[in-house]
């Protein structure tokens, strides 16, 4: 099968065929089919076959307003009811199918990457694509932007609960309010008998219903590692912090699309990378890396 960018070629190996046996052949294959690149060599999820994904040489241009035409398609399939979708635009898979899911069913999505690989455009791809589609009385938006140079452009949209946070003190008050408001929410639904924002938001008029809150975190290292800005001690607090939002927030309506370059298990902790069961990774540094994100290299 032909994509944009990737190659897919099936093959049933003979029985006596270790599947792990041919993943390592993954450098054999880049030179026996003449590409500059990796090949991946893997077996395909759902299918009783392996998959061989070649780059292409001659790579298409995935625009990002074609992906827009997939969310809106998305969207428009979307029950009307309590249960409002937030939009997660991911673009195209290696067929060239769209991808498109629910944030709200993930809770939370860690983004890990090399400098340059493409973290902040992913961020800016999945928090346009949900201004796109919600209202700002239907999502609210905190952005963590302590480089002050990646999110200027959002700067003065309407769906914004604060102004964008340029440094870890205004990130930290951002989640003490976002946990404060976890509190008054949770003891809002207890009150009205339901157990989660859908049902709150489907049972009550329009004037009464609570936004989404997405929270965006450019560089988690900058918020949870100890630094120039950040002493072991609030670092630890921080880590705190963010670990009670993303474990008790997602009844709430209450989300995380954190992003880092140095996803070691000094900023990834057990307790965080339990509550991303979402996790996307761009080319890391090293394998050690990308176990921690992805459990494998």
């Amino acid at each position: 099968s032909e994509g944009p960018i990737v190659d897919t070629y099936r093959f049933l190996p003979t029985k006596n065929t270790r599947v792990a046996h041919l993943e390592s052949y993954h450098k054999d294959f880049a030179v026996a089919l003449g590409v500059g690149e990796n090949v991946l060599v893997k077996r395909m999820p759902g299918e009783s076959a392996v998959g061989v994904f070649v780059p292409r040489k001659d790579r298409q241009k995935v625009e990002f307003s074609d992906t827009l035409l997939n969310v809106a398609a998305y969207m428009k399939n979307t029950p009307e009811d309590g249960h409002q979708l937030i939009p997660l635009n991911l673009g195209i898979d290696s067929n060239g199918d769209p991808i498109v899911d629910d944030l709200t069913e993930q809770p939370h999505l860690l983004i890990a990457g090399s400098t340059g690989s493409g973290k902040s455009t992913r961020q800016h791809c999945i928090l346009e694509s949900m201004l796109w589609e919600m209202s700002p009385d239907k999502l609210k938006v905190i952005i963590s932007d302590t480089k002050g140079v990646e999110f200027k452009a959002f700067n003065h949209i309407p769906h914004l609960q604060f102004p964008i946070c340029t440094n870890v003190y205004k990130t930290m008050e951002a989640l003490n309010y976002c946990i404060n408001e976890t509190q008054v929410r949770l003891q809002l639904f207890q009150n009205a008998d339901v157990r989660n924002i859908h049902e709150y938001n489907s049972r009550t008029v329009t004037d009464g219903k609570i936004p989404y809150i997405v929270i965006v975190i450019d560089e988690l290292a900058d918020v949870l590692a100890e630094g120039p800005e950040v002493e072991r001690q609030e670092a630890k607090i921080n880590a705190s912090k963010l670990g009670t939002i993303v474990a008790r927030s997602r009844s709430s309506g209450i989300y995380v699309v954190a992003a880092t370059q140095r996803p070691s298990v000094n900023i990834v902790k057990g307790s965080i990378k339990a509550n991303f069961p979402s996790r996307l990774a761009f080319k890391l540094p090293s394998h050690g890396d990308s176990r921690t994100v992805l459990n494998t290299k």
